[in-house]
């Protein structure tokens, strides 16, 4: 337990100050607009949705920051060192809708540039017109072309916070709008601020939607993990750019409880902590996925495994994907079964893509298209190992830098078989 001196100890978050990035997200299953949001701006268009953040002079407060200042009404003090029970708020802003359909909407606020850990001790609460609100309670609607009431965020400082937060900072912060049109199909997503919350989440939602938006790093283990229930139909789980590290041990897939359900990763880094009962194998790392997968803006930073089930009907596709290969004898993804494709993704480091069939696996098909195979040190783009005359490899629209060549020469890819083994295309490569 801290004592009363303590206690006075300063945490200091050294240029504490808030960066706006906004977002929207549509259900996908209630789609009827698609959102081109990018995290670098906090004003983003879909369809007749047109959501911004402003000032309360109504000045956009796209691409500047937001000072917390002291609670004691000085607005011209902006608090840039914390100790246990210090309260500081932002400025008063308001969300504006903009598009002709009514809204609802939510708030995030997530750490960016710090330690992370920091945010255990800060509780954040919305006020609006004197109510206050838990940040990760509040929904509020919006008429069309209509503006919110004006909002103040404000940041709890833990009173009984200890010394493991001593010296911890945050550079800046991010608030991030969620909304969706009004109505009773259209929902916002939910909001999970850690780990335990996380996984209460994905193995008790029996809902047949399930939309999380993570405003925190989270740690999970994945060994086995069965997301949703038999009627869950998609889990979308959006990292809001923090990072979900996988643990546990053995090699069990993580998948839908659903065979048919949808499991997409969006905006994170995924790191894998796992263990296997073969710590000494060279062939793939032990976060295995399995069934219907999909990978949107996710950075992996080391190795992941695609397994399959009895019907090898797994399918897992990668979109705007970066693979880092860390370790030597581990390549970066290793496809064991069913089908994958890859598009617009980056690989770095010793090993890429390994397509082998073992165990009774049987891979269907692997397409690689418009990717980028960057200094690889060990293997060519892809690996290709045993594979039944029933599987097909498309290479195409790729480019190969400073590759090795590979058993065949091609930098491109090499194979342990002969290609009249398995169904071969390659199509408008670039090697450099």
């Amino acid at each position: 337990m801290r004592n009363k001196k303590s206690n006075k100890k300063e945490l200091i978050t050294s240029g504490l100050s808030l960066s706006l990035c906004g977002a929207m997200f549509v259900g996908s299953t209630f789609a009827w607009f698609t959102d081109t949001a990018k995290t670098a701006v906090n004003t983003i268009q879909a369809g007749n949705l047109n959501v911004s953040l402003l000032d309360s002079t109504g000045e956009s407060l796209e691409g500047k920051e937001i000072n917390f200042f002291s609670n004691e009404g000085n607005e011209d003090k902006v608090v840039t060192l914390w100790e246990p029970g210090t309260e500081a708020n932002t400025q008063r802003m308001y969300v504006a809708n903009q598009g002709n359909l009514p809204l609802k909407y939510k708030l995030v606020v997530n750490g960016i540039n710090g330690d992370q850990k920091l945010l255990e001790a800060i509780k954040f609460t919305v006020n609006v017109n004197g109510s206050e609100t838990n940040i990760n309670e509040f929904e509020g609607t919006i008429e069309a072309n209509g503006n919110s009431d004006e909002i103040v965020i404000t940041a709890h400082m833990n009173k009984d916070a200890g010394d493991e937060y001593q010296g911890l900072s945050i550079n800046n912060f991010g608030i991030t709008v969620l909304a969706t049109q009004v109505d009773k199909e259209a929902k916002l997503p939910t909001i999970s601020n850690s780990s335990t919350d996380l996984m209460d989440k994905l193995t008790n939602n029996t809902g047949e939607f399930v939309d999380i938006v993570l405003t925190d790093d989270v740690s999970i283990d994945t060994n086995g993990l069965m997301v949703g229930s038999a009627d869950t139909k998609e889990v979308i789980i959006d990292g809001n750019g923090g990072t979900f590290t996988a643990t546990g041990a053995g090699v069990y897939a993580m998948k839908m409880a659903n065979p048919n359900g949808n499991l997409i990763f969006k905006n994170m880094t995924i790191v894998d902590e796992s263990k296997s009962y073969a710590e000494n194998s060279w062939e793939f790392g032990y976060l295995e996925f399995a069934g219907n997968v999909k990978f949107e803006n996710v950075t992996f930073a080391n190795a992941i495994m695609i397994e399959g089930n009895e019907n090898h009907d797994s399918h897992v596709e990668f979109i705007n994907c970066t693979f880092n290969s860390p370790v030597e004898n581990e390549y970066a993804v290793w496809v064991a079964d069913g089908s994958a494709i890859f598009t617009d993704s980056t690989f770095t480091g010793y090993r890429a893509i390994k397509v082998h069939e073992a165990y009774g696996s049987d891979v269907k098909s692997v397409i690689v298209d418009n990717c980028t195979f960057d200094n690889l040190e060990k293997k060519p783009g892809v690996a290709i190992g045993t594979l039944d005359s029933e599987t097909t490899v498309t290479i195409k629209n790729s480019t190969f830098t400073n590759c090795p060549g590979g058993d065949q020469g091609k930098h491109i890819y090499e194979s342990d078989t002969d290609v009249k083994t398995f169904n071969f295309t390659e199509t408008n490569n670039t090697i450099n």
